[in-house]
């Protein structure tokens, strides 16, 4: 999966990584309070609960955890409700490698969608994900921003 760099692994994560996730999420998220007004919602969630109860997935590197993917399983879909990068580790391509993790894993789990959201205000992140192939499906006010819904049918 990350044959550009082997210092890097994929695993699933244990109960015992829950503050490490969180950390690399409020990392990776910190960027957004400013121009949001508010924390993020994935810099909220509980994720001692999420390790247990979702699919999260992290990638190593020799020293931490350098990017998270959180997917919900749906009776029809598979959720994207979080996918993370630590800054310095951002723009290598690791967002996107999760993202096709997260393809694989849906269709392997006879899931034939994928659907996550995003506020409007994270260009990259709404940006990567329709250079992927997803499509928006509706916006939502949620407090004072817009959410963007974004879908993929999978093959």
């Amino acid at each position: 999966m990350f044959a550009d760099n082997p210092d890097l692994t994929l695993r699933r994560a244990a109960p015992d990584d829950a503050k490490a996730v969180h950390d690399l999420v409020c990392a990776a998220f910190a960027r957004h309070v400013p121009v949001l007004g508010r924390k993020p919602r994935p810099m909220l969630a509980d994720y001692a609960f999420a390790v247990r109860a979702h699919q999260v997935w992290l990638v190593d590197a020799p020293e931490s955890p350098v990017a998270v993917l959180e997917l919900i399983a749906a009776e029809d879909h598979l959720l994207v409700q979080a996918l993370a990068v630590r800054p310095d580790h951002q723009g290598r391509g690791l967002g996107k490698a999760l993202l096709h993790l997260a393809e694989r894993e849906a269709r392997r789990q006879g899931r034939c969608l994928l659907k996550l959201s995003s506020p409007e205000v994270m260009t990259e992140s709404l940006a990567l994900c329709l250079g992927l192939g997803f499509r928006e499906t509706r916006r939502q006010t949620y407090w004072d921003s817009q959410i963007v819904f974004l879908e993929k049918a999978l093959a």
